[in-house]
């Protein structure tokens, strides 16, 4: 990943990429030459569009076949090509990677190279760049590609699932059962206030250690003990209640703790490739983020937070 680190600190500090032919450093041969950066273009967000419009363009995918069908070329290059996405826009994302999918297309070989690690980059939830908007991007094009039908079917499949409780949407609504037996809706929960939603499994040893973090985050109790946001962690556990009532006492009292009794899974409405699963949504329940890592989190918090001393400062005589 080196070079995706120059290429980023390139853009974020506003230095002249190096052009074709430029890059004396033998450990790059397997590496692209970065396309040249007009001059004109100061602003990472302006460098990064034209780089992610230009990267691939010394690579003939029709010619160059012992590159485009070497996993390990492509999946160098498109590791660097994809430290750009979170810092170029999306007006410039759809058409490059367009082109690329066309590009690679010219090849079936070639294009299954691309489909593979495309998946393992952004679509598998343990990878660093893990993003299913980005991944939505590839899967519009793929589907548009020669692809073969067996790929074709597994990319239906996964257009499909990532569709679900997409960021802007209202999340999907369900029941649970609280500790006192009482029944209650997710979309009535902490009403009129933004709602991390967390599903986990209580013997899940990875869940535990998320929800000490969790707990050990002080902007987010702040927030929760102020009202100004509600947490509710919710076991989709089918008829597992007696699991599910051993592990409340452990949960922050000032959090909302449920039961469900596995429609999330049944009703198909919800899907947690990982465990555990965090949504963060508005007041009116639109999905701002889902699947949410922790540093995701610490970060919207903060942001939440200063929104909050903004709106308050606004009112002040």
């Amino acid at each position: 990943m080196k070079t995706a680190v120059r290429v980023l600190v390139a853009l974020l500090l506003l230095i002249p990429l190096p052009g074709r032919g430029q890059e004396a450093d033998t450990d790059m041969l397997s590496y692209l030459p970065l396309p040249d950066v007009p001059s004109s273009l100061r602003t990472p967000e302006t460098r990064a569009n034209y780089i992610v419009s230009h990267f691939w363009d010394a690579l003939d995918f029709k010619a160059d076949t012992l590159k485009t069908r070497n996993p390990d070329f492509m999946e160098r290059n498109l590791a660097n090509y994809l430290s750009l996405f979170p810092i170029a826009d999306s007006t410039a994302l759809v058409p490059a990677v367009d082109t690329l999918v066309a590009d690679a297309g010219m090849d079936t070989r070639s294009l299954s190279v691309l489909v593979e690690l495309v998946e393992k980059y952004l679509y598998e939830p343990e990878s660093p760049v893990y993003n299913e908007e980005h991944y939505g991007i590839f899967l519009d094009a793929f589907l548009r590609a020669p692809v073969h039908e067996y790929e074709r079917l597994r990319l239906t499949a996964q257009h499909e699932l990532i569709r679900k409780n997409r960021p802007g949407t209202v999340a999907a609504d369900f029941t649970y059962e609280t500790p006192k037996g009482e029944r209650m809706r997710m979309c009535e929960t902490g009403k009129g206030k933004p709602l991390l939603l967390l599903f986990y499994e209580p013997d899940c040893g990875h869940c535990m250690e998320v929800m000490e973090e969790l707990k050990a985050m002080e902007s987010l109790q702040a927030m929760v003990n102020r009202g100004e946001l509600t947490v509710l962690a919710v076991f989709p556990g089918f008829d597992d209640r007696e699991t599910w009532r051993k592990t409340i006492d452990n949960l922050p009292p000032v959090w909302k703790v449920g039961f469900n009794d596995g429609t999330i899974y049944t009703e198909d409405l919800y899907v947690t490739r990982r465990m555990p699963a965090l949504y963060l949504l508005d007041k009116h329940r639109r999905v701002i983020v889902k699947d949410l890592s922790l540093e995701q989190l610490a970060g919207l918090i903060d942001e939440m937070m200063n929104a909050v001393i903004r709106t308050k400062q606004s009112k002040l005589p």
